[in-house]
């Protein structure tokens, strides 16, 4: 009996670990802007059409530009996903950035994913400046808590350049956010399947027990 009992036992653990580790994290897209002058930012007031000085567009037809010592191009330039709600979980937000030939790059200030309006914290970046006439993919990271006090808000991307006197420009075009779900069940989930399997475990075990009783039909 001990041994039936172990074997079962050890079935449902076997079960539940299988179940766990069988659950993959698959990243979302759940917002993109090609960064086209399509009134989707704001103010953005600078977008360039086709290739200028080396960069071309990497997604659409244009990119934004911004130029350090015009006031008019700095922003902050942002965009909000209507109805593309910030949830709990990984994210992660790729941009392009551009640096023209024979300009020096512009410093970025604050750029990076928001939730309501707010800059959000990532938890990791990956911005390397690219060099005269090339592109370079720029990553954001953030890990979005339940407790975190923007749950529920429109996800967004804002971009804001400093002014500087001396004329330096960047561009970005091709903006993507996907959200990466939790890689195993919530730990309710996880208790409700081992009880079920407890449950079918002790079935089997009864239904044996009772195949290896004798049956007493005597009144």
């Amino acid at each position: 009996k001990k041994k039936m009992i172990f074997s079962v036992v050890g079935l449902t653990f076997v079960l539940l670990l299988g179940f766990t580790l069988s659950v993959q994290a698959v990243p979302i897209n759940v917002a993109s802007d090609i960064m086209d002058d399509n009134g989707n930012w704001s103010p953005a007031s600078d977008f360039l059409s086709g290739t200028v000085a080396g960069i071309a567009p990497t997604a659409g037809t244009d990119t934004m530009h911004f130029s350090s010592n015009d006031a008019s191009t700095l922003g902050p330039n942002f965009i909000t996903f209507a109805g593309t709600l910030l949830a709990a979980g990984d994210y992660t937000a790729t941009i392009d950035a551009g640096n023209y030939n024979n300009f020096p790059f512009a410093t970025i200030g604050n750029i990076g994913m928001t939730a309501g309006g707010t800059l959000l914290t990532s938890t990791s970046t990956n911005t390397p400046i690219p060099g005269s006439g090339l592109i370079e993919e720029w990553t954001f990271s953030y890990t979005i808590e339940l407790s975190n006090s923007f749950l529920g808000q429109n996800i967004g991307f804002s971009i804001t350049v400093p002014f500087n006197v001396t004329p330096s420009n960047s561009s970005f075009d091709n903006l993507n956010i996907y959200f990466e779900a939790a890689t195993v069940p919530e730990p309710t989930t996880i208790a409700l399947l081992g009880i079920g399997m407890v449950g079918l475990a002790g079935g089997v075990i009864r239904r044996r027990l009772k195949k290896k009783s004798p049956v007493d039909s005597r009144n």
